[in-house]
């Protein structure tokens, strides 16, 4: 599914000439870190249900969905660890007015490194690779999730978008 973020963020710059940035933050001239949460509101924007009352001007005004292959998050069945997530592998959709997130097949949302001081490159958030040099990937955007075990330090079992 990260790959299917990724690729759903360069069908909107290929399609906008600029990447969708979240509506909590904006970039300051270096690359943006965001996360597939309900508060950044980027998933909201790629799948082009941004709030029609929103106070400024919307990204994806044509509303086309750039995450059609995400399917809905399924509910898990309840457990006695109060710390294990609801939902898994997917969009989630909740309250009203309508919250929209991605949780991997975990529970976990996803990260994300956006290229928005433009110069082609993000900086590698994997220690592992970093440390055999490969500090920074040529990418506009990059996608990863804490995987299986729920912790992001643990890169083995971490779902990525790039090699």
């Amino acid at each position: 599914m990260s790959l299917a973020i990724s690729n759903g963020i360069d069908q909107f710059l290929a399609d906008h000439g600029s990447l969708p940035l979240p509506t909590d933050n904006a970039p300051a001239g270096r690359d943006l870190d965001a996360d597939t949460g309900s508060a950044s509101g980027l998933v909201a924007v790629l799948s082009g249900k941004e709030p029609a009352d929103s106070s400024t001007k919307p990204q994806n005004p044509g509303g086309v969905d750039y995450l059609e292959g995400i399917k809905p998050a399924k509910q898990l069945k309840p457990t006695r660890a109060k710390s294990a997530p609801p939902w898994a592998n997917g969009l989630m959709t909740e309250g009203t007015p309508p919250q929209y997130s991605i949780v991997d097949a975990w529970g976990n949302l996803y990260h994300l490194r956006l290229d928005t001081d433009g110069d082609g490159w993000v900086e590698n958030p994997d220690p592992l690779q970093v440390a055999d040099g490969r500090t920074k990937l040529k990418k506009r955007v990059i996608v990863w999730s804490a995987g299986k075990d729920g912790r992001e330090a643990t890169w083995e079992d971490n779902p990525m978008s790039w090699d």
